[in-house]
């Protein structure tokens, strides 16, 4: 009986997130900083989405989603021959079935991105910290100066609860001028010498 109240409980919980659409929280250790962004990038890139398409991946049978940056600027790495990049993300639509993760970002076309990626072995590369890993560059609209933001809506970490055990804290979203963060990579990737 104690068995078969618990087969009930799985079936309605997997068909009521099956309905709206899956969903899956993420979890971090701690949000990075761009310095450890930067270690842990393959390459750093600058440029604009030019395609985001989602499909299924037959061997994981999940949906992902494929966005073609047209490559600006190379900040760390190399973009391919025909100077893109491609960026897999899980979750996305293919028809009527929605597969949210949380932490993945969308890319929007059009949208101009600085992207973190580490490759992934298949040709395509991966965002470093899900969407920690991808920054929209915006221009305020009074002064034209550009500034990057990142979204990580949808990750959390862990935190000491002050009456013991842990509880999630949402990310907060970065905004800062792109100049700044662009520096900021530079001195992650191109140590300065020191004289002495």
């Amino acid at each position: 009986m104690r068995c078969r109240a618990w087969i009930v409980a799985v079936t309605v919980l997997f068909m009521s997130s099956w309905a709206e659409g899956t969903a899956r929280a993420s979890l971090v250790d701690d949000w990075l900083s761009v310095g450890q962004l930067v270690a842990r990038s393959d390459g750093i890139f600058i440029g604009r989405v030019i395609d985001a398409r989602s499909a299924w991946d037959g061997e994981r049978g999940e949906i992902c989603t494929f966005a073609t940056v047209e490559v600006q600027s190379e900040l760390k790495g190399a973009a391919d021959a025909d100077g893109t990049i491609r960026i897999r993300i899980p979750g996305g639509r293919v028809g009527s079935v929605i597969e949210r993760v949380g932490g993945a970002p969308q890319f929007m076309l059009d949208e101009t991105v600085l992207v973190f990626v580490t490759s992934g072995g298949d040709g395509c590369f991966r965002l470093v910290g899900m969407a920690q890993g991808k920054y929209a560059i915006r221009q305020d609209p009074y002064s034209g100066i550009p500034f990057a933001i990142s979204n990580a809506s949808g990750l959390q970490r862990l935190v000491p609860a002050s009456a013991g055990g842990y509880v999630a804290e949402p990310a907060a979203q970065r905004e800062v001028l792109l100049r700044d963060l662009i520096d900021a990579i530079e001195q992650h990737t191109y140590p300065r010498l020191v004289m002495r």
